[in-house]
């Protein structure tokens, strides 16, 4: 198999030598990193490191949220009335009240029910969230788990079990 066979423009999920995605990277750096033989090819879309890449765990924890995140997990969805136009983001305890801009505290808002409650928390404004917020683990949790591609879901399982395995093994380092 060489780098004809890779599907051209579409995305290709990289692997580390371990066989635990590491990213999503274009086609054409698969073919780049193939040509230089520092992968090898497993299927069209998927390619592997040939020799394993140490990537920090801090590195791997580290997902900031941003709009697009924030809708995504909400499913495009306000999560106080549930209509899906005119969206933005929502600090369910405000900013100015000490709230932390991080993915427990932001929810999508339809712009109706964000001005409407302003600077008030739930509690005080009588209505609340109907979702329960989602912290992801990773990016690239996001992107397998929301993926159509049938070949990168046999790797979504990998993940959850290396990602689990390796905070619990963190977590008894810490104590």
């Amino acid at each position: 198999m060489n780098y004809k066979d890779l599907e051209p423009y579409r995305d290709v999920l990289l692997l580390n030598a371990d066989h635990n995605p590491i990213s999503i990277i274009k086609w054409r750096r698969a073919v780049v990193l193939l040509l230089k033989e520092r992968v090898k090819f497993i299927s069209k879309r998927v390619v592997c490191l040939k020799n394993y890449v140490r990537i920090p765990f801090e590195k791997l924890l580290s997902v900031k949220p941003t709009k697009n995140l924030v809708k995504k997990f909400g499913n495009y969805q306000c999560a106080y009335c549930g209509i899906f136009e005119n969206l933005t983001i929502d600090h369910v305890i405000p900013l100015s009240r000490g709230g932390p801009h991080t993915f427990d505290n932001l929810v999508p808002a339809c712009r109706n029910c964000n001005e409407e409650k302003g600077n008030r928390t739930p509690e005080e404004w009588g209505k609340f969230p109907y979702r329960t917020h989602y912290k992801p683990k990773s990016k690239l949790e996001i992107i397998l788990k929301k993926s159509n591609v049938d070949e990168w879901r046999e790797y979504v399982y990998s993940w959850n079990f290396f990602f689990t395995y390796h905070l619990y093994s963190f977590q008894y380092f810490l104590l």
